[in-house]
């Protein structure tokens, strides 16, 4: 006896799919971030204009993803609202990196803290406490207030730290939005 799916609209599967891209935009800035500082620690003279550049650009790409996420979701009528306040806070983060150069690790921090508790918002106020979702948003939030304590004052183990919490979180970020795809597509 086969049991019937349940039926899930498609703004949970375009949110899981979103889920799953930010996830890989995390794993490239991850990946991108260690290697550059991995070179900038091999060539010295090298200056951090890369590093400044790679960030903002995954932020501005996180925020995007997320605008772009939630113009899908309010076109169907859905809560769209923590996903645009996500948006406007990697797109603002990404211009503030690129305008005020002299502090983008502090708007990184600030940046995840407030998509920390916006990703952790949304499960908590439908009471679904998904905790994949959760875990995230406190992985995000931990990472923002390690930098803004400022317990490591050389900035290329700073920096390291920050690509292995890309690597770290965008992997667990794709696996968890293909358990839930794949949910959600299997009858």
């Amino acid at each position: 006896m086969q049991i019937a799916a349940p039926a899930v609209s498609e703004v949970t599967v375009s949110s899981r799919r979103t889920f799953a891209f930010r996830g890989v935009l995390l794993l490239i800035f991850g990946l991108a971030e260690g290697g550059l500082v991995l070179f900038w620690y091999q060539v010295p003279y090298v200056t951090s204009s890369p590093l400044t550049f790679v960030l903002a650009a995954f932020l501005l790409a996180d925020g995007l993803a997320m605008l772009v996420d939630s113009v899908i979701v309010l076109h169907r009528r859905g809560r769209w609202m923590w996903l645009a306040a996500n948006a406007l806070a990697g797109i603002t983060a990404a211009l503030i990196v690129l305008l005020a150069i002299r502090s983008p690790l502090t708007a990184f921090a600030w940046w995840a803290i407030a998509t920390g508790l916006l990703e952790a918002w949304a499960p908590l106020s439908r009471h679904d406490g998904t905790s994949w979702r959760i875990t995230m948003a406190a992985l995000s939030v931990a990472l923002g207030l390690f930098i803004l304590a400022g317990p490591l004052r050389d900035a290329v183990r700073l920096l390291l730290t920050i690509a292995v919490f890309g690597v770290l979180t965008g992997g667990l970020r794709v696996q968890a939005a293909r358990r839930g795809i794949r949910w959600i597509e299997t009858p």
